[in-house]
C-alpha cells in the first residue's frame, strides 16, 4: 500500500505488518473489531443487508468447536458461516464445511437461540415460521495457501457450495494500524467461468429448481394454495425460491408489499412512509386486535385465515 504526498507528487510507502506482529488474536480481536463494526464490514464485503445472528456458536451439541460469526442474508434466504483465521491455515476449509454440514440440521428454532433479544427484525423472520435456507462460508485469513483456493473453487462449481474467501492486510502509518481485505475467491475470471458453468448446469437439469408446487406441499393451512394461485395470477410468477412475491403500490403511505409464504402463516411486510398511520390503516381493515410489529422499513403482521386474506385482496384492489 502507497500513501500519496500531495505536496511532493510522490508516491511514499506505508509499512506492512501483521496480526501477529500486532499481537492481534482471532477470537479475542479480529471477531471483536467484526461484530462492533458490523455495518462497516459488511459494506467492505459487499454484503450490507446481511443480519448478524451471533459469536462463538456451537453448531451441535456433540463438538465443543465454536463458529467465530453467524450471519443471515434475507435476500438469499441463507445462513452464513464466518470463519476466521490469524496468518493462514489449511484445515479452516475443512473446518468450515463440517460447521456447514452440522448447521444443515438445524431449524428455526436452533437460530433463535442465538439471535439477540433486542434484534427484533430477525426474530420475527425465524419466529413461528421454518425458513428453508441455505448455506453459504465466508473464510478471511491473511493468505490462503493455493490448495485452499483450488478446493473452494472445485466444491463451487462442482457441487454449488457458496463459498468466498477474503485476504486480511493490515498496515502501520505512523502510530495506526490500517485494515484492509480483498476477495480472493472468486476471483472475477473464476466467476465467469462458474457462472457459465451454473447456466449450462441448469439447463439439463432445470427441473430441479423450486416452484410453487414445492412451497405448496410444506405449507401448513387450507388457503395457502388458493393464495399462491391468485398472487401468481394477479401479480405475476413471484420468486418461489424464496417464498415470496412483491407487488408495488401507492396507497395511504405504503410504498409496496411484500408476502412472504411461510409454512404455518402468510406473513405481510408493508413499507409505509409513517408507521402510526399505517398501523391505523391495517386495524381499521382487519380488527384492533390484529398484531402488528415495526421493521427497519415498516411494518409487519401474519395472517392465519382465509377471509383476512380476502380482506387484504379486498383493500388492495388486486
Amino acid at each position: 500500500m502507497l500513501e500519496i504526498s500531495l505536496k511532493n507528487k510522490t508516491f511514499v510507502k506505508i509499512e506492512e505488518t501483521n496480526m501477529k506482529n500486532q499481537n492481534i488474536m482471532e477470537r479475542s480481536d479480529l471477531q471483536e473489531y467484526i461484530v462492533n463494526s458490523w455495518e462497516l464490514f459488511t459494506n467492505e464485503i459487499g454484503l450490507p443487508d446481511i443480519y448478524l445472528i451471533g459469536k462463538e456458536i456451537y453448531p451441535h451439541d456433540s463438538v465443543k468447536d465454536r463458529i467465530d460469526i453467524l450471519a443471515f442474508d434475507q435476500n438469499e434466504s441463507k445462513i452464513i458461516i464466518f470463519e476466521l483465521k490469524r496468518d493462514k491455515e489449511r484445515n479452516q476449509l475443512i473446518q468450515s464445511i463440517s460447521y456447514a454440514g452440522m448447521i444443515n440440521t438445524w431449524t428455526s428454532k436452533d437460530i433463535l437461540k442465538y439471535i439477540d433479544p433486542k434484534n427484533n427484525e430477525l426474530i420475527e423472520i425465524f419466529s413461528d415460521n421454518e425458513i428453508d435456507f441455505e448455506i453459504r462460508i465466508i473464510l478471511l485469513a491473511e493468505y490462503f495457501d493455493p490448495e485452499v483456493i483450488l478446493a473452494a473453487d472445485w466444491l463451487k462449481t462442482a457441487y454449488g457450495v457458496d463459498i468466498t474467501a477474503f485476504s486480511i492486510q493490515l498496515s502501520k502509518l505512523d502510530s495506526k494500524v490500517l485494515f484492509d481485505i480483498e476477495q480472493k475467491y472468486p476471483l472475477k475470471e473464476l466467476s465467469d467461468a462458474y457462472e457459465a458453468r451454473k447456466r449450462k448446469k441448469e439447463q439439463k437439469e432445470n427441473q430441479t429448481e423450486r416452484t410453487w408446487n414445492d412451497v405448496k406441499q410444506k405449507l401448513k393451512y387450507d388457503f395457502g394454495e388458493y393464495a399462491i394461485n391468485y398472487l401468481c395470477n394477479k401479480i405475476g410468477p413471484g420468486a418461489p425460491e424464496r417464498n415470496r412475491f412483491v407487488t408495488p403500490l401507492a396507497k395511504d403511505g405504503i410504498t409496496n408489499i411484500i408476502f412472504n409464504i411461510y409454512q404455518d402463516c402468510i406473513n405481510i411486510y408493508p413499507r409505509v412512509k409513517n408507521k402510526k398511520e399505517g398501523k391505523a390503516i391495517l386495524k381499521n381493515i382487519f380488527s384492533e386486535n390484529l398484531i402488528i410489529k415495526e421493521w427497519r422499513d415498516g411494518l409487519s403482521f401474519n395472517i392465519y385465515e382465509k377471509d383476512d386474506f380476502d380482506k387484504l385482496l379486498k383493500w388492495l384492489n388486486i
